[in-house]
């Protein structure tokens, strides 16, 4: 009898446990809620979900108090914070999964995991926005009246993107608005020219034919808004 009025508690627990993960997600992605922490309100940004391979990513992760911060790691790839506070750098990715996960400090010096953050690793894009590559900095004057283009590794033949998609804000609304050409459509342009300095623009499922008339697909394509010279912006 006492071992079954200890499985029930069990499960009474395990279940609660489960409604406080669902009610304190952040950024949609898994967060942890370990009994005795304050929840920390982690922030990664990009709030994306991938990284590139080949090249050093950069993200920031924020919180109430990063003191609390332990460690960070992350699978499939190596981390190391940077002179800046908060910016981390990831590299040495294969193709595939990793996982970010935080850690903070725990009683007796043990570090309990609060936080992951799945991504999905791909190769960076050999594509160019107004002769701009990702992850790069464009005024939202060229972003506007430029032109997305992909360039041919072997013979330097340059070809127009066929479509793409663009998140963007309107009506108050997160929407995805897409064009069938390698200019941003009308609602692209009116939603790009209301951005400030420092706003980061995603374009996704970005498609391109080759000169052998393959179709290709990259998943994400990102541009930093900068308006003045000598703004800096990322990380």
């Amino acid at each position: 009898m006492k071992n079954l009025i200890a499985l029930l508690s069990l499960l009474v627990i395990a279940q609660a446990t489960g409604m406080a993960q669902n009610k304190n997600k952040t950024d949609n992605t898994p967060q942890l809620i370990v009994k005795g922490l304050p929840d920390n309100e982690y922030t990664i940004t990009p709030k994306d979900y991938y990284l590139f391979k080949g090249c050093v990513n950069q993200i920031q992760i924020t919180a109430k108090d990063t003191t609390r911060i332990a460690e960070i790691t992350i699978s499939n790839g190596t981390i190391k914070r940077t002179g800046t506070a908060h910016s981390y750098e990831i590299s040495e990715l294969n193709a595939g999964i990793a996982m970010l996960s935080i850690y903070e400090k725990g009683p007796k010096g043990k570090k309990l995991l609060v936080k992951n953050k799945q991504y999905t690793v791909t190769d960076f894009p050999k594509l160019k926005y107004a002769g701009v590559r990702c992850d790069s900095a464009i005024s939202s004057f060229m972003l506007c009246g430029g032109l997305f283009m992909a360039q041919d590794k072997e013979t330097k033949m340059r070809t127009p993107v066929m479509s793409f998609k663009m998140d963007i804000v309107e009506d108050n609304q997160l929407k995805i608005d897409s064009t069938n050409s390698n200019k941003l459509s009308k609602s692209m342009r009116k939603y790009v020219s209301g951005l400030k300095t420092g706003s980061l623009v995603y374009m996704t499922d970005i498609k391109y034919k080759l000169p052998d008339q393959s179709i290709h697909t990259v998943p994400v394509f990102r541009l930093f808004i900068v308006n003045k010279e000598g703004q800096t912006v990322g990380f």
